[in-house]
């Protein structure tokens, strides 16, 4: 979500559109991102600004990335405020609209973009003699994202290094990975361009920008065949799995040249910020503000099965938790 929000703040500056953060700035399009913005806030503006145009942009479902009920149901009632709902894939709509009823309006699918002038190929050019280095990033350690894989892998293929950009779980310490922690873009586009594939094991994820951000690079990739990855890839890489990564890696590196560029050239024509925000504007220009939702719309898309109205007993662990947590940082300021 942050990657997105700073390359759509980068390419409104650039296109002189007045953006603000400022809730209670006078402004034509409200953009808010899955779970972010109360629907309290969100019914409040349809009150005040009836002008102004709701755009909820979808992720996924927090279950299928493991988390919790309550942020399905901040963001299934949020929606129905809004004017013009963006999904960021296929999978996107199928997570949040048949595997897990959150999301009742339909819309347009949108990827998102890459910065191509930070993230692009390296000039040196591929050399089958040079050790084949593996880059993988993540910036959290929530079990789905795979990187728990990373030290078994490491381990069945010495010859190869892992270089980790980001935050991971603890790993064994073997000679062939290689920490790097959490890098700024600028840096982190450097450490992608010294490697020759990107690993990806994340599990339903919608559009992984690490993705994006490797294939601009010229990076074939490597990854786990779930959620919407392949939507991005197609032939710029080969889904794996941990037992067929050897040869996936084989299959790669002989036709590198040829994955290399797809990967590139796939990017150039599908996922640069003026070809997906341009997007977004026509979607932004057509859209129509739409009512409140009434309460019969509440409670129908309730029985329906959307998380609409949540039971308190779904909220009392998470409040437990955050009162355990409050009470220990009490605790440990004294």
């Amino acid at each position: 979500m942050y990657t997105f929000l700073a390359n759509f703040r980068k390419w409104l500056h650039k296109h002189d559109v007045v953006c603000t953060e400022e809730i209670y700035d006078d402004y034509d399009i409200l953009f808010t991102n899955s779970w972010k913005l109360s629907s309290n806030l969100l019914s409040q503006i349809k009150k005040t600004n009836p002008e102004t145009k709701i755009i909820h942009r979808i992720d996924g479902s927090h279950r299928d990335y493991g988390g919790r009920l309550l942020n399905d149901h901040k963001q299934a009632i949020s929606n129905l405020y809004a004017d013009l709902t963006i999904f960021q894939s296929l999978y996107s709509r199928f997570a949040t609209r048949t595997k897990y009823p959150v999301i009742a309006n339909d819309g347009p699918i949108i990827y998102n973009p890459v910065d191509i002038e930070i993230f692009k190929p390296s000039d040196k050019p591929f050399n089958s003699y040079d050790p084949i280095k593996v880059c993988v990033v993540s910036f959290s350690t929530n079990p789905l994202k795979g990187t728990g894989h990373i030290g078994k892998l490491a381990s069945e293929n010495p010859h190869i290094e892992f270089v980790l950009c980001g935050r991971f779980p603890k790993l064994p310490s073997l000679a062939n990975i290689k920490h790097l922690g959490v890098l700024k873009k600028e840096s982190l586009a450097s450490e992608i361009r010294k490697c020759s594939i990107l690993l990806n094991l994340s599990k339903n994820e919608s559009c992984p920008n690490v993705v994006l951000e490797g294939m601009a690079s010229g990076l074939p990739i490597l990854y786990t065949d779930s959620g919407g990855t392949h939507e991005l890839v197609e032939n710029a890489g080969l889904p794996t799995t941990i037992t067929t990564f050897n040869k996936d890696i084989t299959k790669i590196t002989s036709s590198y040249e040829q994955f290399s560029r797809i990967a590139r050239e796939r990017v150039m024509r599908n996922f640069t910020p003026d070809i997906i925000f341009e997007q977004y504007i026509r979607e932004f220009k057509s859209a129509s503000c739409r009512n409140k939702p009434s309460l019969y719309s509440i409670l129908k898309y309730q029985l329906k099965g959307y998380p609409i109205i949540i039971n308190p007993l779904h909220i009392l662990p998470y409040k437990l938790k955050m009162l355990m947590k409050k009470i220990k940082l009490m605790l440990g300021s004294k």
